[in-house]
């Protein structure tokens, strides 16, 4: 039976795999998360979590329909596939039940051929029917009156969050909330180019690591110099960083320099603004200025004290401006706002939902439900001028929780074209209501 890799993605993603399958060795397997689909250098599946044995690991996955390819694709001889924790495969046709990395290190195998939920030949139907459609029209919002728009809009956008709250509950089991926040920062400010690489960054040099060297008496500017040097950053340090910063942080590396880590950065066409050393500096100051009070009751006290969106946006932006020593290094509301929503509302969901405060999980479903529209992306825009009327267009603009539920629908359906089975999602949908 025919089908290509890409089904197996779908596969991986929407876990049609029974329960606590076993790798090749005999090993139990359970998916705590399956990761982000990747479409840069290494594994298909980034940041997955995975409990093999007992053992909970974090790192990515990689996707094949043999075994062998990963040797056919010469996945053993690159580096980027060093962080790989699992090879799952459709079929084994390897000699030894493992895959082996760059640096040396056995990687599981997981053959999934006897381990679907379903039938394959219904799988294939239902994920690759649609493979080579590309509508000019799109059938879930054409002839759409708005208000149903915006209820399916809603419960889209509600679901998106709800994900993002299992992601971080998985991503719990090694951190805690200070350090969701902070490696989430971390990862938003890298923008889809750098967030792999500003995310590793995070988790190198986690929270209590900061926490640590501020009470050790090390300066700011000592932290960021060490962010910068270990991911090799040094070398592309944008103009408009003052000479008495750049000093200062080469003082604090003529006395300690700190270990490489493997970081790819991807500089190519990076907004000034946007580079990861500005990212970087921005953070660093922000977290560093409210490492006694730690971020996590920072954000509680915000959304606790502050009556709406209105108010915890400028009080948000204040306190991470005021953060900074010049205003070259302030941020932008809207790159802000994003943050917000994207990373502060989950885990916050999440931290309430652990402590059972009703009080705040009704105040931050609230505050996303009714928050405005953010800065469209070029996926957001690519989906309005493509699939809707004006009219469509303007109520996806007016809030972020109908951006988001647009954002879902690309994500799990258009950038795969398979409109079949997201017409079948928007009939569920409707009859739900």
């Amino acid at each position: 039976m025919d089908f290509s890799e890409k089904l197996l993605y779908h596969i991986w993603d929407a876990q049609h795999i029974i329960k606590k399958p076993c790798t090749l060795s005999g090993k139990q397997v359970q998916v705590m998360y399956q990761g982000q689909w990747n479409t840069d250098f290494g594994a298909d599946f980034r940041n997955g979590i995975i409990n093999i044995d007992g053992e909970v690991i974090r790192g990515s996955v990689e996707i094949h329909i043999k075994t062998y390819d990963w040797i056919a694709h010469k996945h053993h001889e690159d580096a980027n596939f060093n962080d790989t924790v699992l090879h799952v495969v459709y079929e084994h046709n390897g000699s030894i039940p493992y895959s082996i990395t760059e640096d040396g290190q056995r990687v599981e195998v997981l053959e999934i051929k006897n381990c679907l939920d379903q039938d394959l030949a219904k799988l294939i139907k239902k994920f690759e029917k649609a493979e080579n459609y590309h509508p000019e029209l799109c059938n879930f919002f054409a002839g759409l009156d708005i208000d149903i728009a915006k209820m399916l809009l809603l419960r889209l956008g509600t679901t998106r969050i709800e994900k993002k709250v299992k992601r971080f509950s998985a991503e719990l089991f090694f951190s805690d909330f200070n350090q969701l926040l902070y490696q989430g920062l971390m990862e938003a400010g890298g923008y889809s180019k750098n967030s792999y690489s500003m995310l590793q960054l995070a988790l190198t040099y986690p929270y209590v690591d900061l926490l640590k060297w501020k009470e050790d008496g090390m300066k700011v500017e000592d932290i960021q110099a060490t962010l910068i040097y270990s991911s090799s950053l040094e070398e592309n340090i944008p103009h408009k960083i003052p000479d008495s910063l750049v000093n200062a942080w080469k003082e604090q590396l003529h006395h300690k320099k700190p270990k490489k880590i493997n970081v790819r950065w991807n500089l190519f066409r990076v907004r000034p603004t946007n580079h990861p050393v500005i990212r970087i500096i921005q953070i660093i100051n922000f977290v560093y200025n409210i490492l006694e009070s730690d971020l996590l009751s920072f954000f509680v006290e915000l959304y606790t004290s502050e009556p709406d969106n209105k108010n915890i946006k400028k009080q948000l932006l204040k306190a991470f401006n005021d953060a900074q020593p010049d205003r070259m290094f302030n941020i932008g509301s809207t790159r802000l706002e994003t943050f917000n929503v994207n990373i502060v509302m989950p885990v916050l969901l999440l931290y309430a939902d652990k402590i059972n405060n009703q009080y705040l999980i009704t105040k931050v479903w609230n505050c996303y439900k009714s928050h405005v529209g953010l800065g469209s992306n070029h996926i957001e825009t690519f989906m309005k001028r493509k699939y809707l009327n004006e009219a469509q267009q303007k109520v996806v603009k007016k809030k972020a929780v109908f951006q988001q539920g647009l954002l879902k629908l690309y994500f799990e359906y258009c950038r795969y074209h398979n409109c079949n089975l997201c017409q079948t999602h928007k009939k569920d949908l409707i009859l739900s209501m």
